[in-house]
């Protein structure tokens, strides 16, 4: 959700991280501590991209465009040539079918032999579906009814950036020990549902501002209890299939909606 609420598709990129690292993750860590050690990696990587971040706020549209292309030229050259997990020994031992169809297959049927599984990817896919309205309405929704700028948005998106990064350090380890991961992740869905009715009532920037850092630490520690849960009913060598099989329908769920959600939104007026 804080990428809806930034205007910035970070979330889905972690989402896509986690699905990738999964796999990567020590077979002797215990499935209790790999909310603490997803919460960590993302605490890593919110930290690089905080850094980073302001440019694309400074630099020209077109040189940020040009930078953001190199670098994702970069890491596909790693991620195909260099990156351990996807050398040619890792693919010959893979579970993962080539063909598409056939690891969809697999997926689905990976799913439908764990009933908590199939809830988990229930509760993604309608939290895809959700959010995808919220993403729509809530651009036009900051500049013109809000009144923010780059600049502004800019500050907004580093509050949500430092509270994230405390959320990842300091709260995701104590919560998960107080009241253990199935727990933690219903009230971080709480908090989430609670995002746009708050949003919504928002008057001012001033609000927005102050509303932010306390959403958003709930929310985005929904994500590595997501896959920590999901990591933990299948087996090392499955990892990588269920991650990408439940992210992709979050995925297309949000996708179908925000289709439909659209030309709505545009005849009631508010886009």
């Amino acid at each position: 959700m804080m990428s809806d609420l930034i205007e910035d598709p970070q979330a889905h990129l972690f989402r896509g991280l986690l699905a990738v690292s999964t796999p990567c993750t020590p077979p002797n860590l215990k499935w209790k501590e790999r909310a603490a050690a997803y919460g960590v990696f993302m605490a890593a990587a919110m930290l690089l991209f905080a850094t980073g971040m302001p440019m694309g706020y400074v630099l020209p549209r077109g040189m940020a465009l040009a930078i953001s292309v190199t670098a994702g030229i970069a890491k596909l050259v790693y991620l195909f040539l260099v990156f351990p997990e996807t050398a040619r020994k890792a693919e010959r031992a893979s579970t993962v079918e080539p063909n598409p169809l056939r690891t969809m297959t697999s997926a689905c049927s990976l799913l439908a032999k764990n009933a908590f599984a199939k809830r988990l990817a229930c509760v993604l896919v309608f939290t895809g579906i959700g959010s995808a309205g919220y993403g729509v309405v809530l651009p036009p929704f900051m500049m013109g009814y809000l009144g923010y700028t780059r600049k502004d948005k800019l500050v907004l998106m580093c509050i949500a950036a430092a509270s994230a990064l405390v959320a990842f350090a300091c709260l995701m380890g104590p919560l998960v020990r107080a009241f253990g991961q199935v727990r933690t992740l219903q009230f971080c869905l709480i908090a989430s549902a609670c995002v746009p009715l708050l949003t919504a009532a928002c008057q001012d920037q001033l609000q927005l501002d102050v509303l932010t850092p306390l959403l958003v630490s709930p929310t985005v520690l929904a994500i590595p209890l997501f896959s920590a849960l999901k990591s933990a009913v299948v087996s090392s060598q499955e990892q990588g299939l269920i991650q990408g099989a439940v992210a992709s329908m979050s995925k297309a769920g949000g996708v179908v909606n925000k289709a439909q959600y659209v030309p709505s939104a545009e005849e009631f007026g508010w886009l």
